[in-house]
């Protein structure tokens, strides 16, 4: 059976989600560590210790996560990039390692699949529009009966969902957007009392 790994990386605030094709509910948290500073390569081994750690508690089979996001055209900090592409390459280090399978998706590719968007409400730049579509992550999990609050975390749910249904077409079916039309009417016919 499968049992995906869904992740938000970043630095200090990891989103991790371990869910399967079938209705058990996923497991869901962050991860945090404090800023590297310097030493890149304590900060790697924590969470390569971590990864590796959560992989084998969850029994987890596959890992999905999201593809390191590089601005272009505008000034860009070349240290969180850097600790970005450190984060990826120890993801896929441990999961060979381990032996399992990884898979990376572009931010736009499962934003568009799961929130059926890829852009942030009219009007709203920058950090604004960042945390816009951060809340329609944490939306759409709330669509799915997973209350949380952290963005980290709805990120990496939305990721895991994304895997799962890419791995699984049982999934993608249950959880794509003709099963969200199907929800929708039925919670409007609810609400007219039909």
């Amino acid at each position: 059976m499968i049992k995906l790994l869904g992740l938000d990386q970043s630095q200090t605030a990891t989103g991790w989600a371990v869910g399967t094709p079938d209705d058990t509910p996923p497991m869901s948290g962050v991860f945090r560590s404090a800023p590297w500073g310097n030493n890149e390569g304590k900060g790697i081994l924590r969470f390569g210790q971590w990864l590796g750690s959560t992989i084998l508690k969850y029994g987890v089979t596959d890992v999905c996560y999201e593809e390191p996001f590089i601005p272009q055209f505008r000034v860009v900090d070349i240290d969180a990039i850097k600790a970005m592409l450190f984060l990826e390459s120890e993801i896929n280090r441990v999961c060979a390692d381990i032996g399992i399978g990884i898979r990376k998706v572009e931010i736009g590719v499962w934003r568009k699949r799961i929130l059926g968007t890829t852009k942030a409400a009219p009007g709203l730049k920058g950090s604004d529009a960042t945390r816009d579509l951060k809340d329609k992550a944490i939306t759409a999990c709330a669509r799915q009966g997973w209350l949380i609050d952290d963005h980290n975390q709805a990120e990496a749910l939305c990721v895991m969902q994304f895997g799962l249904s890419s791995l699984s077409k049982d999934y993608a079916r249950k959880t794509g957007p003709m099963a969200r039309r199907a929800e929708l009417q039925q919670d409007i016919k609810a609400f007219r009392g039909e």
